[in-house]
């Protein structure tokens, strides 16, 4: 049986973790040991440190047992599953990440070698050390994308063909030398690694759902991995996904011609990933004091929408929007 997703939002009027811990409180009824079954992903270890402080905030100050807050973003393996799931059982099974300073090392050591072949002499050891970090950089991208170099050699075509041949010449590095490597340290690299951990625990998920309430707050779904875990946890028949400040009177034609480096554009690939629109998300229940006025909220979203869209806003509307605003004149930047 298909379960729609279950996604809630949060306005951007309010203290997004505020109100977080206010609605998760609200749903307690006075039961003591509630919290303790709860587990929250969000996005880093601060706000995981936040939130911890907003729950204290919204329980008057008063000491309560604290749901368990994983910090999905900054991957820690011992933090993410060690009570339950896929780390109780089936970890070992997984090859290991190879260490940092081991990869970066390597890598280096390949690169020069390389380059001596090519240029018939040494590059300096900084120089090899800054282009195998350039490189980290490349495959952790391109791992994390979970896309593959099998069509770098058809990316350029024509006069430059010659000029990219030297740069596939480079990139052999990783497509070539450094796989053979890590089969010799039967290790992966930490993005494989966290893709295989994602995936193991979703599909853990999928045939031992949590007993317990589990929630995905804070994150948009920016890595195709944590996407997947997403859509995992709203399927789920005691999980939620909760947005921060996503605009439900977006329409559908206003949401094509977003550009991508639009704030909503990120929640709005996830809602179509997980197969919904704007209106299927919902209020989250609870919330702290409003920060600004729904006015500002709405001058906001109409200074971000698409040139190609209209989006009416009264002169009244204006200076309830602006009201308690001050203009500082900064000397530098």
């Amino acid at each position: 049986m298909t379960v729609d997703p279950t996604v809630y939002t949060i306005p951007p009027s309010v203290s997004f973790l505020d109100s977080l811990a206010f609605g998760i409180l609200s749903q307690c009824n006075s039961d003591q040991f509630y919290l303790n079954n709860v587990q929250i992903f969000l996005p880093n270890r601060r706000a995981c440190r936040s939130l911890a402080d907003a729950f204290l905030r919204q329980n008057k100050g008063n000491a309560l047992l604290a749901p368990r807050m994983i910090p999905i973003g900054e991957f820690d393996e011992e933090l993410l599953f060690s009570e339950e799931g896929l780390f109780a059982a089936d970890s070992q099974f997984l090859p290991p990440a190879v260490n940092d300073l081991e990869r970066r090392l390597v890598l280096t050591r390949l690169i020069l070698e390389t380059e001596r072949q090519r240029l018939g002499e040494m590059p300096s050891p900084a120089i090899g050390a800054g282009l195998a970090q350039a490189l980290i950089t490349f495959l952790d991208h391109v791992q994390t994308e979970q896309l593959s170099f099998d069509n770098l050699s058809g990316l350029v075509e024509g006069d430059y063909a010659a000029h990219w041949q030297i740069t596939l010449d480079f990139l052999k590095v990783v497509t070539e030398k450094w796989p053979n490597v890590l089969k010799v340290l039967r290790c992966v690299d930490p993005a494989i690694r966290r893709n295989l951990v994602l995936e193991s625990q979703v599909n853990y998920w999928k045939k031992n759902p949590p007993s317990g309430p589990i929630f995905v707050a804070g994150s948009t779904g920016s890595i195709p991995a944590t996407a997947t875990l997403l859509k995992c946890v709203s399927t789920l028949p005691t999980g939620a996904v909760v947005l921060p400040g996503f605009d439900t009177t977006l329409t559908q034609e206003q949401i094509e011609n977003l550009s991508p480096t639009h704030p909503q554009i990120g929640m709005c690939r996830l809602l179509s990933f997980l197969c919904i629109g704007p209106s299927d998300v919902r209020p989250w229940v609870g919330s702290s004091r409003s920060l600004c006025p729904e006015a500002r909220v709405k001058l906001i979203r109409a200074a971000s929408r698409p040139a190609e869209t209209k989006f009416p806003f009264v002169k009244d509307d204006l200076k309830k929007a602006l009201s308690n605003v001050r203009i500082l004149a900064c000397p530098g930047p």
